[in-house]
């Protein structure tokens, strides 16, 4: 039984590291069922079609019936799935340009929040409602507007974290000099996270979802950056710590702002 496990453990490390197989033709011809000609590579120069492609079997099938519900080689659910699974790696993936791994990240935080508070309203019980905040009108419609959009909310929330990302990690092994464009990718997949953990767990129980969302920050960050465990822990609590910094340094300064509105 040992053994077992660790055939499948091994597999699934391998499987994180590379799940696709991007098989290069290059040295057979191929004939193109499609337009009936001859050709070397994985797709035919003349009408584009794969090569490989025959006569129909129930893999065919299978694929038919996935590409119609959007489970294609770019499916939302198989990046989520990849994202849950084989997050850091995935995220360097896409960063470093293997672009069809993944469905459009942006467009992925907006379904995902969507269809998350779809669920919320139409089949869960209602939260209690919160508190009030001590602060001006325009500063609770603001909060109201945060809690009403989580998809820009929690971007906006983890868009503190872009800098101090860049600065602890830029040197990685793994994956050294990413910028900060690629650092807001890198927050955008980890909303996504966001989102899914905290709509299983429940975001009211943070003693649960918060471990939740450290471990697989601690995940990402050392499967992306290639560092070793204490390496990427110290990293990964001083990036917290400035990030916290920073985000009460803001929170500050708009409450202050807003006070100022409200006295005028």
């Amino acid at each position: 039984m040992n053994e077992k496990w660790k055939d499948w453990y091994k597999r699934f490390k391998q499987w994180q590291r590379n799940p696709f197989d991007y098989e290069w033709r290059s040295h057979d011809t191929q004939h193109c069922n499609n337009c009936g000609h001859d050709f070397k590579g994985n797709f035919c120069p003349y009408c584009s079609q794969r090569a490989g492609t025959g006569r129909i079997t129930w893999k065919t099938t299978r694929q038919g019936v996935m590409l119609l519900w959007g489970m294609d080689s770019r499916s939302l659910p198989l990046t989520i799935v990849q994202l849950l699974l084989r997050p850091g790696y995935f995220i360097r993936d896409y960063i470093s340009g293997r672009r069809q791994v993944s469905f459009p990240p942006v467009k992925a935080l907006v379904i995902v929040a969507l269809l998350v508070t779809i669920i919320t309203k139409l089949f869960l019980p209602e939260k209690p409602a919160a508190e009030p905040l001590a602060f001006s009108e325009t500063f609770d419609h603001f909060i109201e507007w945060l809690e009403n959009h989580e998809d820009w909310g929690t971007l906006a929330f983890c868009s503190i974290f872009i800098l101090p990302t860049w600065l602890l990690f830029r040197k990685a092994p793994a994956y050294p000099k990413h910028t900060l464009p690629e650092g807001f990718f890198i927050q955008v997949f980890q909303c996504i996270q966001i989102v899914i953990v905290s709509f299983v767990v429940d975001d009211l129980l943070l003693l649960i979802s918060l471990p939740f969302l450290l471990i697989y920050n601690y995940i990402n960050y050392k499967q992306l950056f290639g560092y070793g465990v204490w390496g990427t822990i110290w990293r990964q609590v001083l990036m917290l710590i400035i990030s916290f910094a920073l985000f009460f340094l803001i929170f500050y300064l708009i409450a202050i702002t807003m006070r100022l509105i409200d006295m005028m």
